[in-house]
């Protein structure tokens, strides 16, 4: 069970639409159902009943929604007053120096104009885009960024010094996601559960950035002995999703970044599956501790 898994189900009460929901947090409303419905089997009971009137909730879907409530609220608390909302304005009253992977560049953008410019209005902001590497590498050496977003592999991040990251920064996991290959809802794949390595070997890929390679391609080779067949380059996200509903290759990404850049109609024709392996990736927030100069 995962605390988004919670929060969507919360929400969905509170909204009475996923499609509320999934506008709420900036993600498909597949991602919603899905997450929703694994929520359902893990706690093996129906929460919802779909109905012209909304989402009505079963008698076991009322308790599990006053456990789940009291469990986001507290989850809220601890994150509107980990650091002192006072001490946080004197830190960011000024000057925010933002550095951020390039594939969560959407999600830092929206998360700057929905709530850093309006919060403080009169703040100065720099955003810089780096690779998650070179940026981790910044983090262990330097504090030089007051906001830090990074992709990292599960087992790669787990091998860096903690120690040193944490004593400048505190970690927040946005999402924890397994690797999946992006395609046309009328590709021949989509209707697979999952996509085997053999069968990967031999499809052609987007590159849709340098990062891609390095992420996915590097550890993927580096683990599981495969080698990736790039059919097409191109420098951008948009780019690829266009190229993919058009059937011109397959990608390989996260659902939290490939749906942050879907309009809803590119998400009617674009479904992710996921790989046959569990290999994850972490989306991180790491906000500069105040006490750090």
């Amino acid at each position: 069970m995962r605390l988004e898994q919670l929060e969507y189900f919360v929400s969905a009460v509170s909204l009475q639409s996923l499609n509320a929901v999934s506008e709420a947090f900036y993600i498909s409303p597949q991602v919603v159902s899905k997450s929703i419905k694994q929520l359902e089997e893990e706690l093996n009971t129906t929460l919802f009943i779909r109905s012209r009137k909304g989402l009505l909730l079963t008698e076991k879907g009322k308790d599990v929604y006053h456990y789940a409530l009291e469990i986001v609220q507290d989850i809220h608390y601890l994150r509107q007053n980990y650091i002192h909302p006072n001490e946080k304005e004197q830190a960011f009253a000024s000057n925010m120096a933002i550095l951020t992977a390039k594939g969560l560049l959407p999600v830092f953008e929206t998360l700057i104009e929905n709530a850093i410019t309006q919060r403080f209005p009169k703040m100065k902001l720099t955003l810089h885009t780096g690779h998650s590497y070179a940026i981790v590498e910044n983090l262990v050496k330097k504090n030089d960024y007051d906001l830090v977003g990074i992709v990292y592999p599960e087992q790669a991040w787990q091998s860096l010094p903690q120690q040193a990251i944490k004593q400048n920064y505190d970690v927040y996991l946005l999402k924890e996601e397994a690797l999946k290959m992006f395609m046309s809802r009328t590709s021949p794949f989509s209707r697979q559960k999952e996509i085997s390595l053999k069968k990967l070997s031999s499809i052609p890929l987007i590159m849709y950035s340098t990062e891609t390679d390095t992420l996915f391609n590097h550890h993927l080779t580096q683990n599981f002995q495969l080698s990736l067949k790039y059919s097409m380059y191109v420098d951008n996200i948009s780019l690829c999703l266009d190229l993919i509903q058009k059937e011109r290759g397959y990608a390989l990404g996260l659902d939290y970044i490939f749906f942050t850049n879907l309009s809803p109609e590119q998400r009617a024709r674009i479904v992710s599956v996921p790989l046959e392996i569990n290999y994850r990736y972490y989306c991180m927030l790491l906000i500069k501790k105040t006490s750090v100069s």
